[in-house]
């Protein structure tokens, strides 16, 4: 009895590769931060494999700049963070303490509350 594989595992198997792990292609921000480490918001560019890192929720000040590839999601090294990672960012600093809850005239405008702890 013998194993068939499929065509894309076949080329899986006979391509080259040396062991690097394969990113995922673009830019990808990702909300992190251990208990007991203030949350913050990540990119990292799988072109250039350069990173960036701000706890700031503004989303003028979350701009990654990085290499000159265009990708899906950064035009010309330039990409800004996605509304949902920074409202995720917010929920979290506000759990865990280090941004105060926004107030009714904050919620009404969409302003972002302010900082309590400096990290």
């Amino acid at each position: 009895m013998s194993a068939t594989i499929s065509p894309s595992e076949a080329r899986f198997a006979n391509s080259p590769h040396e062991g690097k792990v394969l990113l995922p292609e673009g830019v990808r921000w990702s909300v992190r931060g251990s208990e007991g480490n203030p949350p913050y918001l990540y990119a990292s560019c799988s072109y250039c494999n350069q990173t960036m890192d701000t706890e700031s929720a503004d989303p003028a000040i979350a701009i990654f700049r990085h290499g000159t590839v265009a990708t899906e999601n950064s035009m010309d090294g330039v990409s800004y963070a996605p509304k949902n990672k920074l409202e995720q960012l917010v929920k979290l600093q506000i759990a865990r303490g280090y941004r105060r809850a926004p107030s009714l005239l904050q919620r009404v405008t969409g302003e972002v509350p302010a900082m309590v702890k400096i990290f």
